[in-house]
């Protein structure tokens, strides 16, 4: 085995270190919160509602007696709830409790890999970001409520990565369109906020690289 080869091994351990920091220390936040503080909040059980009522009546709605209506403001909750539904009928508690710990993961998957120089600081400060985490009671119940807002946390920080791995490599990578696409529509307003992120860098990949790449992915996240 190659040393190139070893040491993508070790970038890789590091990640998943990374992710299991992350959820360590989330776990251990959320045994010392009251659940009342924080899970089963309104606004997810109605999303889970939704979906649930599609799978089983056909019709986006609260119950089965009332009429159609967009009871949601998180599309990508939404679809999620619905695909896992339909599959497993898994419980929206269930699907809230494993929402919250695996995106807890994925934020420390997806962190350190900005540190692409030096992956034992990123471990460091991978745990120094999910301690401050820890420490904010806003951050950690929402995290935590079964809302979208891990989905949001995710999807916004593998954008912002997406967009720098292809800064960094100086080529287009069309198939990044699907995960900010995926990041417009973690809630309805979404694309306020990832919208300008590719607007700045299609200007900045006309700038540097002389071609059109980057508008052209923009707009096929737009299209989307």
């Amino acid at each position: 085995m190659s040393f190139g080869q070893k040491l993508r091994i070790r970038k890789s351990h590091f990640s998943l270190l990374s992710g299991l920091v992350f959820v360590a220390v989330f776990w251990i936040g959320y045994r010392s919160i009251p659940d009342r503080y924080y899970k089963n909040r309104d606004d997810a059980l109605i999303t889970f509602s939704a979906a649930r009522n599609l799978v089983e009546h056909g019709v986006v709605g609260v119950n089965s007696s009332g009429g159609r209506v967009e009871a949601y403001s998180t599309p990508a909750q939404f679809l999620l709830f619905y695909a896992f539904y339909a599959a497993a009928r898994v419980p929206y508690e269930t699907f809230a409790q494993w929402q919250t710990f695996v995106c807890a993961f994925l934020l420390g998957f997806f962190f350190i890999k900005f540190f692409r120089a030096d992956y034992l600081w990123g471990l460091i400060f991978s745990f120094v970001s999910a301690v401050l985490c820890l420490h904010d009671p806003s951050f950690l119940e929402w995290h935590g409520s079964g809302m979208e807002n891990p989905i949001v946390h995710v999807l916004f920080l593998v954008s912002i990565y997406l967009l720098y791995k292809m800064f960094l490599e100086r080529r287009i990578s069309y198939g990044s369109a699907f995960f900010l696409f995926a990041a417009s529509i973690a809630r309805i307003e979404s694309i306020y906020y990832i919208g300008p992120l590719l607007v700045l860098f299609a200007f900045y990949w006309r700038r540097k690289e002389k071609n059109l790449k980057g508008a052209k992915l923009a707009a096929v996240v737009f299209g989307l």
